[in-house]
């Protein structure tokens, strides 16, 4: 079982105060990032980049 590094939360509904409030409630003792734009996350040990989808129906895998 791989260790998680860190929590992403992506979406615009992140954003929202309840939502931030109630992840930081959270007894988790890993850090937690929230991204409110269509993000990207790299394999455990890169960096995360943030990008805007210019066709907002298409998938990134």
């Amino acid at each position: 079982m791989n260790p998680v590094d860190e929590i992403l939360l992506v979406g615009e509904g992140t954003a929202f105060r309840p939502v931030v409030e109630a992840m930081q409630a959270t007894r988790v003792d890993v850090p937690m990032r929230t991204l409110p734009k269509p993000t990207y996350a790299a394999a455990r040990g890169a960096a995360s980049k943030s990008w805007s989808a210019k066709n907002p129906d298409s998938e990134v895998r």
